[in-house]
Order: structure tokens, then C-alpha cells, then sequence
């Protein structure tokens, strides 16, 4: 229903995808009972995930970690990896502590709930396995 009413702000105009980041839309929809949401927001500007920051945070690590549980680590990782393989859907990217998504997931969640997620959000592939990519923080 809710995202009826996005789509037809949109036609109307009122609703933009600049819309996304200035209001941290993405931070307060990373829930995983708002999913359908997030995925929405996401496809209408992916840059959001890049842009979007809550406390002068970047969302990722900052929203997975610190306010919500590892099912929304998991969402924006799946998210970030769609639109941003190439950065490892930012699980590297670092705080304002010079933490990265990873080290904290791997401190919050534990490092064997933390690779079952990484694992199934970045399969491995010959040119590099998933388990591999947080080893130094093993």
C-alpha cells in the first residue's frame, strides 16, 4: 500500500529520487519487515546507498550495525553488491571510528553468523572466495 502511494507521488512528481538520501529514507526503511520498501528505494537510486548517511554516518555500516540486527546487515549487503560489486557492496567501508561494516558485524555477530551472511550475499568464485575476504579480521 505504502508503495503505491510512493509510485504515485512519483508520477506526480512530489516524490523524486534526490528524495531518497536527503531524507535518509534507506536508513529508516532497513528493516527487514520493510524490505519491500528498501528494495524500492534502492532501485529508484542506487547512488543512495553511497550517499545516504544518519548521524553523519554512512548507512552502511552504521544502520546494520549499530540500530538494527543482521538481517538488515544482510539486506543492504545484498543491495550493495547488486548495485556496487565492484566496492564489495561497501562491507569495507569504514566508520567514523575507522571501523569497517565487516569488523563490526564480526563484533556484534560473531564471526560464524557474520560469514554465513557474507557467504550468501558475495558467492565465491575463482577469482576469489567469499570466506576469504574478511580473513584478516579472523
Amino acid at each position: 500500500m505504502l508503495l503505491d502511494a510512493l509510485e504515485k507521488l512519483r508520477e506526480s512528481k512530489l516524490f523524486v529520487k534526490e528524495d531518497v538520501p536527503q531524507h535518509q529514507l534507506l536508513y529508516w526503511s532497513c528493516h527487514p519487515l520493510l524490505k519491500d520498501r528498501f528494495d524500492y528505494l534502492v532501485a529508484l537510486d542506487p547512488e543512495a546507498l553511497k550517499k545516504t548517511e544518519y548521524r553523519d554516518e554512512p548507512i552502511f555500516p552504521h544502520a546494520a550495525i549499530r540500530r538494527l540486527g543482521i538481517e538488515s546487515f544482510a539486506m543492504i549487503l545484498k543491495a550493495g553488491m547488486k548495485h556496487y560489486p565492484e566496492h564489495l557492496g561497501f562491507l569495507f567501508r569504514k566508520n567514523s571510528d575507522g571501523k569497517t561494516a565487516c569488523e563490526l558485524a564480526f563484533e556484534k555477530y560473531g564471526k560464524d553468523e557474520t560469514f554465513d551472511i557474507i557467504q550468501e550475499c558475495i558467492p565465491a568464485d575463482k577469482d576469489m572466495p567469499s570466506n576469504a575476504l574478511c580473513l584478516y579480521y579472523a
